[in-house]
């Protein structure tokens, strides 16, 4: 949520990112790591994950968030997070 608009997605692409399956082979990356591969400019790595890359868009990220989330739920069951409300701690 900090790169792009999940709804930027095509809905076909939205429900790869919620199934988030590992691809065959030896990487063995989930969906979401190849495509914040692509999304990336010098790629994403979790050993390496370059927080300064994210930490500008934090903002932005809470409030796609808000957008998504459905109220009525405890822990989302489509595309969302709620770790957003963390914020509402400061």
């Amino acid at each position: 949520m900090h790169i792009k608009d999940i709804t930027d997605f095509k809905l076909s692409t939205q429900k790869k990112i919620f199934e988030n399956k590992k691809e065959k082979g030896k990487n063995k990356k989930t969906y979401i790591k190849r495509l914040l591969n692509t999304l990336i400019k010098g790629g994403y790595h979790d050993s390496d994950p370059i927080p300064t890359r994210f930490l500008p868009y934090i903002k932005t990220a809470i409030e796609r968030a808000r957008k998504l989330d459905n109220l009525t739920e405890d822990f989302p069951t489509k595309l969302g997070t709620h770790v957003y409300k963390l914020g509402k701690i400061y």
